[in-house]
């Protein structure tokens, strides 16, 4: 079995710095930068979803807050995604987006992960420097 499969189809936006999670055997990306402006790369708040199965890309509500330096967990039938800039859920039963309690530190270029149904958040940076917690 290979590690990593190199020959999916390409999402159908092109975007770096962003969140993903899996739910079954859907993929779900959303958020990163999207594009550049002349003031740099600039955040989105597209999201898509990738089917193993169909070997599809779908696009699917975007967020309300565009996000950069992101990251996303899966919590039950919900994605959290969560950035410096707050953090909101993707039901993937309902399709919507629903606000979610922001960290405790503000942050990005962190880790996330859910463990015994908490999300644990490591790392990454802010205004003042690297986060040690």
């Amino acid at each position: 079995m290979s590690a990593f499969n190199a020959n999916l189809p390409p999402m159908r936006y092109g975007r770096a710095q962003f969140g993903m999670a899996t739910h079954g055997r859907r993929i779900f990306v959303m958020g990163g930068y999207g594009g550049f402006s002349g003031d740099g790369p600039t955040a989105t708040a597209t999201a898509e979803m990738f089917d193993i199965d169909t070997q599809q890309w779908t696009t699917i509500p975007s967020m309300s807050n565009a996000r950069h330096h992101c990251a996303a967990v899966r919590l039950g039938d919900n994605i959290v995604v969560m950035s410096q800039y707050g953090a909101e859920q993707y039901n993937v039963v309902s399709n919507q987006w629903s606000p979610f309690p922001p960290m405790n530190t503000r942050r990005r270029g962190f880790a996330a992960d859910v463990l015994d149904g908490k999300i644990i958040v490591v790392g990454g940076y802010d205004v003042r420097g690297y986060n040690d917690a």
